[in-house]
């Protein structure tokens, strides 16, 4: 699950892949850390962040359904320091969210 990868300097880095691709045709579904959402349904998606989160956690998100009205629920959490709903607004686009503080929250990686 963590894989280090390493560079021709001598560094190396540490990175986390989600264990599985999370399959979604419903109209919202609950994530849970360090998973990988391909969002396929026929109408748009609510992604509900995690509540309980440590430094580090991540979600990836696909929208392979071709809407530009999916939703990313906060949870209580800040995205990138604010306290907004993230509107998905492109499609075919993968993102990943990484969990940072709680002043900042998620950020997009």
């Amino acid at each position: 699950f963590p894989v280090t990868i390493p560079f021709a300097d001598g560094t190396t880095q540490t990175t986390k892949y989600p264990l599985a691709i999370n399959v979604v045709n419903t109209l919202s579904v609950d994530a849970i850390k360090d998973q990988h959402y391909l969002l396929t349904g026929a109408g748009a998606t609510s992604v509900t962040l995690p509540a309980v989160v440590n430094v580090g956690d991540f979600i990836m998100i696909s929208v392979e359904n071709g809407l530009l009205t999916n939703v990313i629920l906060r949870n209580g959490h800040k995205i990138k320091g604010v306290s907004d709903n993230v509107t998905l607004d492109i499609a075919n686009v993968t993102v990943q969210l990484r969990y940072i503080s709680s002043n900042t929250g998620w950020i997009v990686t």
